[in-house]
């Protein structure tokens, strides 16, 4: 929580204990309430208002206006004319102050983890139209497929610049989040994100160097907003990387424009018409074959279990497999008049990486396994598609997962024609690799959606791998977190396929 909030219910905790010994009309009294009122003005000027602070809010407007009760000539409320009338008054009074402590505590306005490297960081929004495709999951199927874009860079900021904050339209974005996620009842609850400060300045100038800036392309998670990864995005571009991250229309809520404007998208359409293959029993199926993927420990054996098990996927999973590596690819296309455009020619065009959370993950797999111009990889926790069985890894590579997925990526690791990592993280859950994890940490612990692990320490450990990753495959920068297992992170099992060096 921040200072003022504490102070305020500070002052409320101070009130009520006066509330309880009857001190309701001394001037101490009358003090406390005026000074919430200074406090609650401080707070709405300083720091902003945020829908947690309603029960705090509230109870502030009691003992005010009890005050001015108290004050007024022949007022006579009296909260104790009898002992159970007064008791049940005081234990309302706690209740509601305990409540009103527990909500910002635990959906507190966090601050973002400074990034570690020397570069300020600079941002833009692109769009990108590819008028030789069209977009298939709209209901206007005549439309052609169009990607926003938001990029991280490293830059100069113009003097007294702010940075952006983490959501500039929160109400918006907040209303769009909780109807994806099947709780439209809840429509506030990212709203408290626009007092988040990122550490990124929008359109500043890009920093200009004898040697160009490696280019990282970032794929988000299925039905996930992009903007949920903007700590590691910062992470690199202060690093010395140039990162676009691609919002994938139809797969995911919403996406920012050049201008600000949000576009909203729907529900794919034109996809599960007539589609019969994934039924009620479809989801056990898939549950068994998956057990038997991860016992097996021959690779033929393997490649058929997958086989079946990616015949039993809803037919839009493949093709939206297939649409998002067609815009990584649309996109990598666009590189060189991007440059020239937008970044002053800065970019190293020569030395590109993918990445991707979940199902971005596997979109970063096909991109490293089909696209030459891709020099490395890193898939974080999501399953690799696939229609690739027959196609070995061809580029370095680095699969970071969570609990319950380090054997997913198995038969991929296995079957490489250079090196491959494997990092699973002990008590890592699938919300642990983004912002999530730091926005809803309490909650996510308590109702099991997050691991034990500290949120901060988990986010510095793939911010710490994937940066040392692509800087030994694209600048050449060696470490020593690949070549044995440290002992500074009891956390981590890392496996390295080394045969096809």
């Amino acid at each position: 929580m921040r200072f003022l909030e504490i102070s305020i219910l500070m002052m409320l905790t101070f009130l009520g204990v006066l509330i309880f010994f009857k001190k309701t009309k001394t001037k101490l009294f009358n003090s406390g309430s005026f000074f919430i009122v200074i406090l609650l003005l401080l707070h709405i000027i300083i720091e902003k208002y945020r829908w947690q602070m309603i029960p705090s809010y509230t109870l502030s407007g009691f003992v005010i206006l009890l005050s001015i009760i108290n004050i007024l000539p022949k007022a006579n409320l009296s909260t104790d004319r009898n002992f159970a009338a007064r008791f049940i008054w005081i234990l309302i009074y706690f209740v509601w102050l305990g409540g009103a402590a527990i909500l910002p505590y635990v959906l507190p306005v966090i601050k973002l983890p400074e990034p570690s490297g020397l570069y300020k960081i600079g941002t833009k929004y692109l769009i990108l139209t590819d008028n030789n495709r069209r977009e298939i999951f709209a209901l206007d199927t005549t439309l052609k497929r169009e990607l926003p874009i938001q990029v991280w860079y490293p830059a100069i900021p113009p003097k007294k610049a702010k940075p952006e904050p983490y959501l500039s339209d929160a109400k918006t974005i907040s209303k769009i989040f909780a109807r994806s996620q099947g709780i439209p009842f809840f429509p506030f609850i990212l709203e408290h994100l626009n007092l988040v400060k990122t550490h990124s300045y929008p359109d500043a100038k890009i920093i200009s160097t004898d040697k160009k800036f490696p280019i990282i392309v970032f794929s988000h998670g299925l039905m996930q907003f992009y903007r949920f990864n903007t700590s590691l995005m910062e992470e690199l571009a202060s690093n010395g990387y140039v990162v676009f991250s691609i919002s994938h229309p139809y797969d995911t809520p919403c996406a920012i424009y050049p201008d600000q404007s949000i576009k909203i998208y729907g529900k794919k359409i034109n996809v599960e018409i007539g589609d019969k293959t994934h039924d009620g029993t479809t989801d056990q199926k898939l549950k068994l074959v998956y057990e038997k993927i991860q016992n097996t420990e021959t690779l033929n054996g393997q490649r058929e279990l997958y086989r079946e098990f990616y015949s039993l996927q809803p037919k839009w999973w493949n093709l939206s497999n297939d649409v998002w590596l067609q815009d990584t690819r649309f996109f990598i296309d666009k590189l060189d008049s991007l440059n020239n455009e937008h970044f002053s020619k800065e970019l190293n065009l020569n030395n590109i990486g993918v990445m991707g959370f979940s199902f971005g993950g596997g979109t970063a797999g096909l991109a490293a396994m089909t696209d030459e111009r891709v020099k490395a990889g890193v898939n974080l926790d999501g399953w690799q598609p696939g229609h690739i069985l027959e196609k070995n890894i061809n580029r370095p590579f680095i699969y970071i997962s969570g609990k319950g997925h380090e054997k997913a990526f198995n038969f991929f690791f296995n079957n490489a024609d250079t090196i491959v990592y494997s990092l699973n993280i002990n008590e890592f859950k699938h919300p642990n690799f983004n912002d999530i994890s730091l926005i809803a940490e309490i909650p996510g612990k308590l109702v099991g959606l997050t691991g034990k692990i500290d949120a901060k320490y988990g986010l510095q450990l793939i911010k710490k791998y994937s940066l040392a990753f692509f800087n030994k495959y694209l600048k050449n920068i060696d470490t020593e977190l690949f070549n044995a297992h440290s002992n500074d992170y009891p956390e981590l099992r890392l496996k390295v396929n080394r045969s096809n060096e």
